[in-house]
């Protein structure tokens, strides 16, 4: 198996990403990024000062997720920008930044993920894979297997063998500090029938157990080595995680690209620029080729409903489950710009059950008139939890169910998804819209008290606020049929400085568009005041 280095695969991305970064623009550190006043966030200005000060310098050879969550928001930001705008300098840094992430992907590097394949995409070994180590013995020859299924920080594990204080024995101390988690073993033998054999002790450990946090595996490697040579030798390092291509990620890397190209292919004086036509050509090829991988985790059911799964031995914690919502809506976004413009009707019929299964999971309350719904799908493996004997996870045999609510910063994505399906006239309704935004207004936004406003910790208006106050662009998209959501970002945004988060270059061109669109809707009323102005529609949604 091809194997690279953190270090070597930074090297290849930084040369597909010369060219670029070349370009980019050079901006002092001290441009002025702050709000100068209520509502001035919402400005082209403001946008542009924001991309000026992070976005030329967020595409980054890092192996922790950067692209989707960080260089996505910039790229969303700018074809949002051109929606709101129609200014085509938007687009042509789209298309650099396009062409950049697409030469990144694991094929064009030559990076392969846990199984040894080198996929049309974007995988990663980071704080959500599993963590594992095969300590060799003192002949180098591997001897014993470890590995931790912490829902993060695994790669935060550290390991440390030394000599034990009986001969022929070795000392094995297991410590993440971050999840308090810690056992010591002390002298242990590789010797199966030794009363202290290290499988023995190892999985009697509490953190070998199938509810422990850790979930802790040890497995004898069965080295050649004789005696207590088979022992491992003295070491201390980190577990290592495993690349594992998340779905999420590769939704979030490709909306904002697919939208692109589904703006170039309707909108005719694009599709005209050959510079345009062919990154969309590029784009959409990528994506067909990338969603095509997923296909293997597509599950359905009888009731039309549709969800990605994640297969069984995958290197992250809740292999053999289902994917929580935002994972799954996150691919969802990104497909409904691709069924737009392909000419297969697969891609539109998988977004129709990813929506029914939101939609389904959705529960109305009436006082509000406001819907709340679960960060799991309820119908799902991990919402309801399992024992060790349904067999249904390697990693995890056993976990306790987890009925917990959506959160405010990931429900963006849910909700981006919801909104964007209403606008292609795909399941959700006008009324889901008003209820997701009652949610918004009655349920999570709340006021301290000096008067500011801060963000309720789940879409229930439940838990402590403020902790998501950063996050939320897919909620102002609410505000094109309930103008009041932009209001509240408007206000929200003018209490304090930028804080760095990309996300908020996103926020900015989002409702840059939606004070467009909201102006235009009041154009129309004033043309045509007989009857409801309907929001206004553009190519690319």
């Amino acid at each position: 198996m091809k194997r690279h280095t953190f270090a070597n695969v930074a090297a290849i991305a930084a040369l597909a990403l010369l060219s670029l970064l070349a370009s980019c623009r050079a901006v002092p550190a001290d441009v002025p990024v702050a709000s100068p006043g209520k509502g001035a966030f919402d400005t082209r200005p403001a946008f542009d000062a924001l991309y000026a000060r992070a976005g030329e310098r967020l595409l980054s050879a890092t192996d922790n997720g950067s692209l989707a969550w960080g260089e996505s928001y910039v790229q969303m930001g700018l074809i949002t920008m051109y929606q709101a705008t129609g200014d085509r300098a938007y687009l042509d840094r789209l298309v650099e930044r396009a062409d950049a992430v697409l030469a990144r992907r694991d094929r064009a590097l030559g990076v392969t993920d846990f199984r040894g394949r080198s996929l049309p995409g974007w995988t990663v070994g980071d704080s959500y894979s599993i963590g594992e180590i095969r300590l060799p013995d003192a002949n180098g020859i591997p001897t014993l297997y470890l590995r931790s299924a912490l829902t993060g920080g695994n790669h935060q594990t550290r390991v440390t063998v030394s000599p034990g204080a009986a001969p022929g024995t070795f000392t094995l101390e297991i410590e993440n500090e971050r999840y308090k988690q810690r056992d010591r073993f002390e002298n242990l033998s590789m010797d199966p029938a030794a009363a202290n054999g290290a499988l023995t002790r190892l999985r009697a450990s509490p953190l070998a157990q199938p509810f422990s946090a850790m979930r802790l595996y040890a497995e004898d490697l069965g080295s050649t080595s004789p005696g207590p040579a088979r022992n491992p030798a003295p070491i201390e390092a980190n577990l290592e995680p495993s690349r594992y291509l998340w779905p999420v990620h590769q939704g979030m890397i490709l909306e904002p690209m697919l939208l692109f190209a589904r703006t170039v292919r309707e909108t005719p004086s694009l599709q005209r620029r050959g510079r345009y036509r062919d990154a969309a050509t590029r784009v959409i090829a990528a994506a067909e080729e990338l969603f095509g991988v997923l296909e293997a985790d597509w599950r359905e059911n009888a009731e039309g409903e549709g969800w990605y799964e994640i297969e069984k031995g995958a290197p992250v914690w809740m292999d053999g489950c289902d994917e929580p919502h935002n994972h799954f809506l996150a691919v969802g976004a990104a497909m409904i710009h691709l069924a737009a413009v392909s000419d297969r009707t697969l891609w539109r019929d998988r977004v129709e059950k990813m929506a029914r299964t939101l939609k389904n999971d959705m529960r109305y309350v009436p006082e509000g008139d406001l819907t709340v719904w679960p960060y799991w799908w309820s119908k799902g493996r991990v919402y309801n939890g399992w024992s060790p004997e349904d067999g249904v996870s390697r990693h995890t045999p056993g976990m306790a169910p987890r009925p917990s609510i959506e959160d405010f910063s990931h429900g963006s994505i849910d909700v981006n998804f919801a909104w964007r399906c209403y606008r292609d006239g795909i399941v959700f309704t006008r009324q889901d819209i008003d209820r997701l935004a009652n949610t918004f207004l009655k349920a999570i936004v709340r006021r301290t008290a000096e008067g500011t406003i801060t963000f309720a910790d789940r879409v229930d208006g439940s838990g402590p606020a403020g902790r998501y106050d950063q996050q939320g662009p897919g909620w102002i998209l609410l505000a094109e049929c309930r103008p009041e959501v932009l209001d509240v970002f408007r206000e929200m945004r003018a209490q304090s400085a930028w804080n760095g988060y990309a996300v908020w270059i996103l926020q900015s061109a989002t409702m840059n568009l939606m004070r467009t669109r909201l102006a235009q809707t009041a154009a129309a009323a004033v043309e045509a005041p007989t009857g409801p102005a309907r929001p206004a529609a553009e190519p690319g949604r």
